[in-house]
């Protein structure tokens, strides 16, 4: 797994590390290091180089509009997860997201409805 962050890696990394989960990440990929927002595949792009995989092998998470349809038009499966601020697009994102998960934590959603194979690839850890 990795994160791809409009954020600052600073951030992320400390709230990953607070969380005791950032072992288990490959890596953090800022879209000010890569050059451009969520706005282009870029980013999307550089997270596939460190997987290893395909887009159409790869979910991505994203809890705004803009970021969901810029990863699912670059050929991503695309998992939205409900963010309040994002209120006002929801119908968007709704008709956007293969997967849509009503709360983060409610990830069993989203284990349910991928393929058995699917399980299997997401849980190699290298």
């Amino acid at each position: 797994m990795v994160i791809a962050t409009t954020g600052d890696r600073k951030n992320a990394e400390a709230a990953l590390s607070r969380l005791k989960v950032l072992p288990y990440f490959q890596g953090v990929f800022t879209a000010s290091e890569i050059g451009s927002g969520k706005d282009q595949p870029d980013i999307y792009f550089a997270a596939l180089l460190q997987l290893d995989t395909e887009p159409e092998q790869t979910w991505v998470f994203e809890d705004t509009y803009q970021a969901l349809r810029t990863a699912k038009h670059a050929g991503f499966k695309t998992v939205a997860v409900y963010d309040k601020a994002n209120d006002k697009n929801l119908a968007q994102i709704w008709n956007t997201a293969d997967i849509y998960l009503p709360e983060f934590d409610d990830f069993n959603v989203f284990w349910n409805r991928v393929s058995e194979e699917e399980k299997e690839q997401l849980l190699i850890v290298e």
